[in-house]
């Protein structure tokens, strides 16, 4: 039981690692200025 937890808690870790580095992409692309990528 103990060993099925925490490789559920692990996954979970990965899975919110994940959304938060995508999110914090989504935020640094659109704070960026739009002629940065010109």
């Amino acid at each position: 039981m103990q060993v099925r937890y925490q490789r559920m808690k692990k996954t979970i870790d990965i899975v919110t690692g994940l959304f938060m580095i995508a999110f914090g992409l989504r935020l640094l692309i659109g704070l960026l200025p739009a002629n940065f990528f010109y």
